[in-house]
């Protein structure tokens, strides 16, 4: 009996490349045809669409998508082309070689693993080869074959090969790429496509389709990392299905799966599946899966899981890329752009542009202050995102590595990833260790992390808090949920971004006044569990106490000193706590605070006993 699985659905994703005229469509025609792969009556029309016009029979015509390309002769647009080889599939995306189509071009190998750059054996090397050899090797593609096309015209020579071979790969030097294989065909004569040809007989690698098939199985193996991005969390029942799709590798029943940004973590207790009788426990790379977790998280689109005992993705607020721009408009240093990576998205502005190089002129600018980058130019830049995004360098996973950059809902700029962390800042350890503090200080450094409703009591417990802890000789600082959007987050707003982004600045901080040995008292309403959960792992061997201060609605209500309530039931404002947006209570807080019961005097009482049991304060007063 086999066990249920859930197949790999993906395409290795070809692009073809080069001059124009040098034959990328007629291959990818002929490859469909000789794999019995297009209908008879496509060819039957192609046919007639040939000899209506007194040419022989075009084998690209079975693919150019519009009547105007049939009509000029030419690729204008990319075009995606499913094809099967002894079981694998393949994406095969022919893109234009003029270059007024550039764009289109880029479009196309932005999304590629492998690259096919088309040389025509007559013409031999023209400006497009190196142009598109820069590209592919910018892009971050590692897996390129140049394709020496049309040796029939210099009839199957075998010097003629060898002296274009040398052209190509002094280029690639040059560009310090590599070429996985050259290989001489004819696509018109179907020579070396898919089976090794008799007028080559003197070539003694491997025909094109089986070096495509032997690139694509490598990556299968290589790949074997989990990625799975999160695209959505439905609920049915008491059941939360955690949507999205597999990028890489596989995830199985029992696997301890832990999602970045958040940190969350939990095991997979069922793969979903409707109308079978076997669900499937086992799901591989490329099929989009659903799963329940056997301690369901509070998790948000856009999270990636990964296992814990394999290769962990990059958390990063910065990143170094190669960019593609495509906009008419010039790339502008610090406008806010939004950045799209699977279903991730975030705010980001362009920090500064390095290694500027011109498709157009083979220009490359480097290392000055006045760089820009226009349409159709590409750069190596340093991004920098409003919130931390989940990342891998392209070299190692395809999937997440790969970018856009939208203005107006445009797509503006295209990229990949090269290094997912530029920031060369390391961790300084102190002279002071934390014992010192605390032995100079009388007590230990903690965070305590008051969290609920807008008038529960939070801010007038945190200050009447501070000064009972002053009292004792602790040394502490309150840090107010609306001082802090007057100050370090005065830059936010109240979306669920801006929220969480909230969240963690204070945590930061307070981790800080932790780690000084000092009580920091954060006062926030902070309503999710997920953003607390990542307030508490940040502090590693910190005490770090989460107190709910707990009050009913209605009371809350009542109190209403600045008549916040009474707007958001009007409207007046949106996504307000309580209201229209739900709070979290917590489950497992350290103190429990029942304002409507306690006095605030009383619930501070509560926390310091707390305090004094655990030995993080001690009795000694000023």
């Amino acid at each position: 009996m086999t066990t249920p699985t859930l197949k790999d659905l993906s395409y290795t994703r070809i692009v073809i490349a080069g001059h124009v005229d040098h034959g990328k469509s007629t291959l990818v025609g002929r490859l469909l045809s000789d794999s019995g792969q297009i209908f008879q009556e496509r060819i039957e029309k192609v046919k007639k669409i040939c000899e209506s016009s007194g040419k022989q029979f075009e084998f690209a015509f079975l693919l150019d998508a519009f009547e105007e390309e049939q009509k000029e002769g030419i690729t204008i647009d990319k075009t995606e082309i499913p094809w099967s080889y002894q079981g694998k599939e393949f994406l095969i995306i022919d893109t234009p070689g003029h270059k007024e189509f550039l764009k289109n071009m880029i479009s196309g190998a932005s999304t590629a693993e492998i690259a096919l750059i088309m040389l025509d054996a007559k013409e031999g090397v023209r400006e497009q080869f190196k142009r598109h050899a820069y590209i592919v090797g910018m892009l971050g593609i590692k897996n390129i074959i140049v394709v020496i096309n049309k040796m029939d015209l210099v009839n199957y020579s075998q010097t003629h090969f060898e002296k274009l071979e040398r052209e190509a790969l002094a280029i690639f030097n040059e560009l310090k790429i590599k070429a996985a294989h050259i290989i001489p065909v004819s696509a018109f004569a179907g020579e070396n496509l898919l089976k090794k040809s008799e007028s080559l007989s003197w070539y003694k690698g491997p025909h094109l389709a089986d070096s495509l098939l032997a690139i694509s199985s490598q990556q299968s193996k290589a790949n074997t990392n989990l990625r799975f991005s999160l695209q959505d969390v439905y609920k049915f029942d008491e059941n939360r299905i955690y949507a999205g799709k597999v990028e890489s590798g596989s995830l199985s029943v029992g696997d301890e799966i832990k999602f970045l940004p958040s940190g969350s973590t939990s095991r997979i207790k069922s793969i979903e599946s409707w109308n079978v009788k076997s669900p499937p426990t086992i799901a591989h790379a490329g099929t989009s899966v659903g799963f329940t977790l056997v301690d369901p998280l509070f998790l948000e689109r856009g999270e990636l899981g990964f296992k814990q005992d394999q290769i962990a993705p990059t958390v990063t607020h910065q990143m170094h890329a190669s960019l593609f721009w495509m906009s008419n408009k010039q790339l502008e240093l610090g406008k806010n752009y939004k950045f799209k990576m699977l279903t991730q998205e975030s705010e980001c502005k362009i920090e500064s542009i390095f290694k500027v190089f011109n498709p157009q002129t083979f220009g490359v600018e480097s290392n000055t202050e006045s760089l820009t980058l226009g349409p159709g130019e590409a750069a190596e830049v340093i991004i920098k995102f409003q919130k931390n995004i989940v990342c891998d360098a392209f070299l190692d996973f395809e999937n997440t590595g790969r970018f856009v950059l939208l203005d107006d809902h445009r797509i503006v700029g295209g990229g990949v990833v090269l290094n997912p962390n530029t920031i060369n800042v390391f961790k300084e350890s102190s002279h002071v260790s934390s014992l010192d503090r605390s032995t100079r200080f009388g007590h230990q450094g903690a965070v305590l992390w008051l969290t609920g409703l807008s008038g529960a009591g939070k801010s007038t417990i945190a200050k009447i808090l501070e000064k009972r802890l002053f009292e004792m000789n602790t040394h502490s600082v309150v840090l107010d949920g609306d001082n802090l959007r007057k100050g370090i987050c005065k830059d936010l707003g109240f979306s669920a971004v801006d929220r969480k982004e909230n969240i963690r600045r204070t945590a930061e901080v307070s981790k800080l006044i932790a780690d000084s040995g000092a009580v920091a008292i954060a006062a926030l309403i902070s309503p999710f569990k997920s953003d607390r959960e990542i307030a508490r792992k940040l502090m590693n061997d910190k005490s770090f106490i989460e107190v709910f201060v707990d009050c009913s609605l209605e009371e809350c209500e009542r109190r209403d000193t600045k008549g916040l309530y009474k707007k958001a039931r009007t409207g007046e404002i949106k996504g307000f706590t309580g209201i229209d947006s739900k709070y979290e209570a917590p489950t497992t807080a350290e103190i429990i605070i029942d304002s409507n019961l306690l006095d605030p005097v009383a619930s501070v009482e509560k926390i310091i006993q707390y305090m004094l049991k655990n030995k993080l304060v001690g009795q000694k007063k000023i």
